[in-house]
């Protein structure tokens, strides 16, 4: 994503137009899908199946309700705005 893409999306976020953000963490050698609305994250071993799990939510809250949604990608305390949708 170039940066001014980037630089968008994060204004975005932070004005609350975008109205769910689904994280992917990479905690301890495994990716963790943490989504709002989940009590639990849900663990991968492989970060590309977890990121298309991530990716495939997002799509389909953006189908389902019409608001707009975004993966974000976390390692650390560095992160980026990976997709949105709407």
């Amino acid at each position: 994503m170039d940066p001014s893409r980037r630089e968008l999306l994060a204004q975005a976020c932070r004005k609350g137009t975008i109205r769910m953000v689904i994280k992917l963490q990479h905690i301890e050698r495994r990716w963790h899908v943490v989504h709002p609305a989940k009590s639990a994250p849900i663990a991968f071993r492989n970060g590309a199946t977890a990121f298309d799990f991530a990716d495939a939510l997002a799509r389909e809250h953006f189908a389902e309700t019409g608001n707009s949604s975004a993966v974000r990608v976390q390692v650390l305390e560095t992160y980026v705005d990976a997709v949105r949708y709407g």
